[in-house]
């Protein structure tokens, strides 16, 4: 465990330091804790998921994971204003990640707001050319159906 100092202390209070430099936890550990959040989430143990989240924030307030992980699990759970809040997190802090991006989209779409939700759902696209990455091809499924949607509105 690492030492209390005062300059430490200060580092934390402003945001410079993580509580897991303080308990010395490596990128890995805590991209294992990370990993057992997304177990927990695919398995359908929602609570157990969003706790392990929560833990990940506590630990390092600038990891994608935690927030990506509660972002996700909300969308789930279709409380899209924690949904939103939360992946808008994720994407600040890597915008590259395919699937929250999707998952920011797919949100922000089901809260009414179109075109915003439109914007993530093409970066997803765009980071996942080949469509290897099935989280990410959800973002493809959603701008297919609502190109048939649209196609059928015009129609009529």
């Amino acid at each position: 465990m690492k030492q209390i100092t005062p300059q430490f202390a200060n580092q934390l209070l402003n945001g410079e330091s993580q509580i897991r430099e303080l308990v010395e936890m490596s990128d890995a550990q805590l991209a294992a804790w990370a990993g057992l959040g997304y177990r927990a989430w695919s398995q359908g143990r929602r609570e157990e998921a969003r706790k392990i989240f929560r833990a990940v924030i506590a630990l390092d307030e600038k990891s994608y994971f935690g927030y990506a992980g509660i972002g996700a699990t909300a969308l789930d759970e279709d409380d899209l204003v924690a949904a939103i809040e939360n992946l808008q997190k994720a994407v600040t802090l890597n915008p590259n990640d395919a699937v929250v991006n999707s998952n920011l989209g797919e949100a922000l779409l089901r809260s009414g707001n179109v075109q915003d939700g439109a914007v993530y759902l093409r970066k997803a696209i765009e980071l996942n050319p080949g469509g290897k990455d099935p989280g990410a091809n959800r973002a493809r499924a959603i701008v297919s159906a609502l190109g048939a949607q649209l196609q059928q509105m015009s129609a009529n």
